[in-house]
Order: structure tokens, then C-alpha cells, then sequence
């Protein structure tokens, strides 16, 4: 039996300020989580990617990729965002099989409240 793995597609991140989209590259101020918070913008917009890569491996179902079938490493693209106050929504999720899409949104609704953003570029 071979090895799985798991490789996760950052797509683009944004937030919603008083139902406007605000991508992640013009933020000023990151969503991060308490451990980062002192850290550089660019260091915190890292530290947020290292943190949900992590926690989302950390908590995969292995045993989802057996069940499906398929071979081989397989791509789940996940879209998310994070509101104003922290709270992820929104989220979704493309795969090769509908068992991958269903723990990819269930894992990333797992995660925490982020610190909340307050500064944005105009």
C-alpha cells in the first residue's frame, strides 16, 4: 500500500467588508491567528497560509481517499472567506471525487475565529 499525501491549492483569499469583497492582496491589516499577531503583514499573511495548510492536513481523513478509489495525489481546491470579524464562510470546495469536496468545507469550517481585521487600503 502506498503512501498518501495531501497537497493544498491556496486559491484567492478574500474578505467581506459591508458586503463589498475585499481580495487579499490589497489588506492592510491580515487576518491572523493570536500566535502571529505581532509578526510584519507580510509575516502574517505567511503565518495565516502555514496555519490553515496545517490544521487542514492535521485533520484530513485518510481513510476518505481509500474509499473513493482513486490513485495517486489528488488536487482539492478550496475558496473561503473571512468577515470582518473573523469568522470563516463561504466556503468551497472542487475535487475529483464529492468524498474530498465534503471534508474539505467540513475541515475548514473547523476553523478558529481569526483576530478580526480593522485597518483596509482604500
Amino acid at each position: 500500500m502506498g503512501k498518501q499525501s495531501l497537497k493544498l491549492e491556496k486559491k484567492k483569499k478574500s474578505f467581506i467588508i459591508n458586503s463589498e469583497e475585499i481580495p487579499f492582496e490589497v489588506i492592510e491589516e491580515a487576518p491572523t491567528t493570536d500566535n502571529c499577531k505581532d509578526a510584519s503583514f507580510d509575516e502574517r499573511k505567511k503565518c495565516l497560509s502555514d496555519f490553515i495548510s496545517k490544521f487542514v492536513i492535521e485533520r484530513f481523513n485518510m481513510k476518505k481517499a481509500k474509499n473513493t478509489g482513486l490513485k495517486g495525489r489528488q488536487r482539492i481546491m478550496v475558496n473561503f472567506k473571512i468577515d470582518t470579524n473573523g469568522f470563516v464562510k463561504d466556503v468551497r470546495a472542487r475535487a475529483a471525487h464529492p468524498d474530498f469536496e465534503l471534508e474539505a468545507r467540513r475541515i475548514v469550517n473547523l476553523l478558529p475565529k481569526f483576530r478580526e481585521l480593522h485597518t483596509f487600503l482604500h
